[in-house]
């Protein structure tokens, strides 16, 4: 049978995403956990993700934003928002140290 897309019922409430860095991040979840909509607060485990997805998730990011990331990224910011705020300080800070 096919997987259900459909977002599980959980108690964070569907939040769209807010910027591009978040749109990035909505667009490879929905894509890799097969659910049609993602909130940007979403806990990444509550809605079936597990290491397998896990791991295409972060290697899908390290493409997008061109960083290696730790593959355990995933479980330290386990909420697209989380990840947006990580992914966008590691950017200003290694264009920072561009800069020096």
């Amino acid at each position: 049978p096919q997987p259900d897309t459909f977002r599980p019922i959980l108690e964070t409430e569907y939040v769209a995403a807010q910027n591009e860095f978040e749109e990035i991040i909505q667009d490879i979840w929905v894509e890799v956990m097969e659910i049609d909509k993602i909130g940007i607060h979403d806990n990444f485990l509550e809605i079936g993700g597990d290491s397998l997805a896990g791991i295409r998730i972060v290697s899908r990011l390290s493409q997008a934003f061109e960083i290696d990331f730790p593959v355990n990224l995933i479980f330290q910011k386990s909420t697209i928002a989380q990840l947006a705020v990580h992914i966008e300080e590691t950017i200003v800070k290694l264009m920072e140290e561009m800069e020096d």
